[in-house]
């Protein structure tokens, strides 16, 4: 598959793409007998050059998640295209690739929004306020099939990892990018998805700026994290990209906004890239979400009511290195908050979920008198936050100081007592005024807690537990890639032995390419409805 690429430079004839389109919507008077189906080919071919170089990818992507573009439009030659070469013509706005550009110009940079998209081709419609890569397929070039097969095996499944340090973020951005893609094509493969983390020290925008441009139309997406897991260590400062590459993958990628909270209808709506894909031995649908949105199991919630048992979930919730502030989703080269980010996979090979936390209750069980959804409000009929730390025996200054708080209980988790396990719930931020406490995940009142503890053993054992969990239905065959999912509060545990843990995984991997990150909260489906995980280790296998 090759796509034609973002460059840099001056648009290539912006007049021809132009009189194109007005030639295009003056046919639509004039010329009955050319199909509508002829006349979008013929606008979306001059759109696709024009496109390449003059960011229209960006305007189209910010245009589906709903997002101002403005932000993006760091050049004159970018603000220019957009709003001096693309007339309004109201016969056009239900149009597909043409509609949704001129209406950035009638819809204005305030409330850009997809309104309504015909089926000017056969391709599949955006659905409003989330977006498919396949709905970008008017602004790509995609090879003949037969020349896939020319270049790569068929069948053929590589992974890569590619890494920065770099302190500039367009810069590091692209670096990863570029070398995770040069070790897939060393490999006789094409990229053809790239999901990356970065530290949430980046400016967000510069980096959606790198991995936009070195990603030259392959999906992309990412998230900013609590730190960086790759396989020479664990950091915090960098970008750390996982790459897919080869026809024995297949991939569809999807974002969405989170509306007045409503994290079930976003999970909902992006979990639907899964139904563009034509699905091969196994399928997962990749999700990263906003760490700091809410009530994270009703993205698993939205994403089951859409696709059902069938399909496993699996992902973690960005990090923005525990300052609890603002977290960012990756897509393409537009940088998100508030919003989930996915990508359907799907695969000729094997692909397995591993889950483990290593977490166990200490001191007896509390019960939950008053919550309010992840609220916890009292615990045994006392203030909740004068229960736990209490029970914890709290040092003074975690008692007044929101940073110290936050620090201190990103050890020490409570579980909800279940008849088989217990679920563990990251105790995020104190509210010293109304002495209650936030989880990232619900807590039902009238359900049982209690705190939980763990020391180095017992993760690190739960390191190799997901790790061998992951690749358990492999039969004997190594994995391709591991995606790993870890909680921050387990890197707290750990502490210099997290490059122990990561050495686990590695090994875990069989020296196949490893990457992920530290986050606040974690995906894995694959039984029920429920899904979302704290200070747990999720890892993914390729196989």
């Amino acid at each position: 598959m090759s796509r034609v690429p973002l460059m840099n430079g001056p648009s290539p004839d912006i007049r021809s793409m132009r009189s194109c389109m007005e030639s295009d919507l003056s046919s639509r008077s004039t010329s009955a007998s050319t199909s509508e189906f002829e006349r979008g080919v013929a606008v979306r071919k001059e759109l696709k050059a024009a496109a390449a170089a003059s960011f229209g990818e960006r305007v189209l992507s910010c245009f589906a998640c709903g997002v101002d573009p403005k932000s993006l439009a760091r050049t004159d030659m970018f603000r220019f295209f957009v709003m001096k070469n693309l007339r309004y013509d109201p016969l056009a706005d239900t149009a597909s690739a043409e509609g949704c550009l001129i209406m950035v110009q009638k819809v204005g940079w305030a409330r850009l929004r997809v309104k309504r998209l015909s089926r000017v081709t056969s391709a599949k419609p955006i659905r409003v306020g989330s977006f498919s890569h396949r709905g970008l397929n008017t602004l790509s070039t995609h090879s003949d099939p037969a020349d896939s097969a020319a270049s790569a095996s068929m069948n053929k499944r590589e992974t890569a990892t590619g890494i920065s340090r770099m302190s500039a973020p367009f810069e590091a951005a692209q670096e990863a990018v570029q070398s995770a893609s040069a070790s897939l094509r060393a490999a006789g493969v094409e990229p053809v998805l790239f999901v990356a983390y970065a530290a949430s020290t980046y400016d967000p925008e510069l980096l959606a700026e790198g991995f936009g441009l070195a990603a030259a139309g392959v999906p992309l997406i990412g998230c900013s994290t609590a730190g960086e897991i790759a396989t020479g260590g664990a950091d915090d400062g960098g970008v750390v990209v996982f790459a897919l590459g080869g026809d024995g993958f297949a991939v569809e990628v999807s974002c969405q906004e989170v509306n007045d909270g409503d994290l079930r209808s976003a999970g909902s709506e992006v979990a639907g890239c899964v139904e563009q894909l034509a699905r091969r031995e196994s399928t997962v649908l990749l999700l990263l979400s906003d760490g700091l949105a809410g009530d994270q199991q009703e993205v698993v919630r939205g994403a089951y009511d859409r696709v059902g048992a069938e399909v496993p979930l699996v992902g973690g919730c960005a990090g923005d290195g525990l300052r609890m502030e603002r977290t960012t989703q990756f897509f393409g080269s537009v940088a998100l908050t508030n919003a989930i980010v996915a990508a359907a996979i799907t695969s000729d090979g094997p692909i397995g979920i591993g889950v483990s936390h290593g977490w166990r209750s200490t001191g007896g069980s509390m019960t939950v008198t008053k919550s309010s959804g992840v609220v916890v409000e009292t615990l045994d009929d006392e203030p909740a936050l004068d229960t736990y730390l209490n029970r914890l025996d709290a040092p003074a200054e975690v008692r007044v100081d929101a940073a110290a708080f936050t620090d201190f209980a990103a050890t020490r988790p409570i579980g909800l007592i279940r008849r088989n396990r217990d679920e563990i719930r990251f105790v995020a931020k104190a509210d010293f005024e109304n002495r209650t406490f936030t989880c990232f995940a619900e807590v039902p009142q009238g359900g049982s807690v209690s705190i939980m503890e763990g020391d180095a053993e017992s993760v690190l054992g739960a390191t190799d537990a997901a790790c061998s969990g992951a690749v358990e239905t492999f039969q004997g065959s190594p994995p391709k890639g591991f995606m790993v999912f870890d909680c921050i509060a387990r890197k707290g545990v750990l502490g210099e032995g997290i490059q122990r843990e990561i050495s686990q995984i590695a090994d875990g991997a069989d020296g196949a390419a490893v990457a992920g990150f530290y986050s606040y909260g974690e995906f894995a489906r694959t039984s029920g409805s429920s899904g979302f995980h704290n200070q747990t280790l999720v890892v993914l296998a390729l196989g």
